[in-house]
């Protein structure tokens, strides 16, 4: 099985000193940065970056955190996305 997501930090993390808290949306509407260019409707789960990735049907490993709502048109841009990281399913 692949990483389980808990969710979208909301913020960067500053990356200095102690740690601090930030926001994270673990379900919801939220923003997500594509791995690809990411359409309408593609299950959604993390890519080994970090980012938001698709997935299909032969994934059967991956756990599926959301669903695109509306699409970035080029890798690395911005995809609106409805996620569940309460709810994690594998799409086999």
């Amino acid at each position: 099985m692949t990483d389980k997501p808990i969710g979208v930090a909301q913020e960067a993390a500053t990356g200095a000193g102690a740690p601090s808290a930030i926001k994270v949306c673990i379900a919801g509407i939220t923003k997500l940065e594509g791995d690809a260019d990411l359409a309408f409707g593609d299950s959604v789960g993390t890519s080994a970056d970090g980012q938001a990735a698709a997935y299909t049907a032969a994934d059967t490993t991956k756990h599926i955190a959301g669903v695109v709502l509306i699409d970035n048109g080029a890798a690395g841009g911005l995809v609106t996305a409805a996620i569940n990281c309460a709810n994690l399913r594998t799409l086999a």
